[in-house]
């Protein structure tokens, strides 16, 4: 069993802050705003695919999923978004590209330096595009950052501002796709 400080409580923790921080700025979206969190990713994203089968929200209410996944730690401090570039077959491609240039336009705007990813991969994210729904991936470095799985993936490892910066940017995307 190893702590998980950035793998992948970093992208919890992150979540909780927007949440937070909402709360105590007074501000109401327009729409609900469901935050989640699932585990299972590793199983073959087991909390995802489950609450694509069950969402106890109705389907047609969900706009986009955003992904934190590895927010905590980056050597080199390039915030990386996935979303399915290379899997156009699952992209809906309206408000993919929406969505991306939401986190894109977020980044600017918080002075984040990011980038498009390109990935053919799996994740939680890929659940939710594999349904058809907008969604994207943030996380740092291209998730090529030290201490995955292993015993010294600690909160002593964690950077705090960089849980802030992104953050920041999946609050900004989440305010304006949510803003009528």
């Amino acid at each position: 069993v190893y702590f998980g400080a950035n793998e992948d409580a970093s992208g919890v923790a992150t979540m909780l802050e927007i949440l937070r921080s909402w709360r105590m700025a007074g501000y109401r979206p327009a729409y609900s705003v469901l935050f989640a969190a699932w585990d299972g990713e590793e199983l073959e994203q087991l909390g995802s695919t489950e609450f694509i089968h069950a969402p106890g929200v109705p389907w047609k209410e969900i706009i986009a999923e955003i992904q934190l996944d590895m927010v905590g730690v980056a050597p080199k401090g390039v915030l990386g978004i996935d979303a399915g570039i290379r899997m156009p077959g699952l992209r809906p491609p309206d408000r993919g590209d929406m969505l991306v240039g939401l986190l894109q336009e977020g980044a600017t705007l918080y002075g984040v330096d990011a980038e498009v990813l390109e990935w053919e991969t799996s994740g939680d994210h890929v659940t939710f595009l594999q349904a058809r729904m907008s969604a994207a991936l943030l996380t740092w470095d291209g998730a090529d950052v030290p201490y995955i799985h292993t015993p010294e993936d600690t909160l002593a490892t964690v950077q705090p501002e960089l849980l802030g910066k992104v953050g920041a940017v999946a609050s900004y995307a989440a305010v304006a796709i949510t803003t009528p």
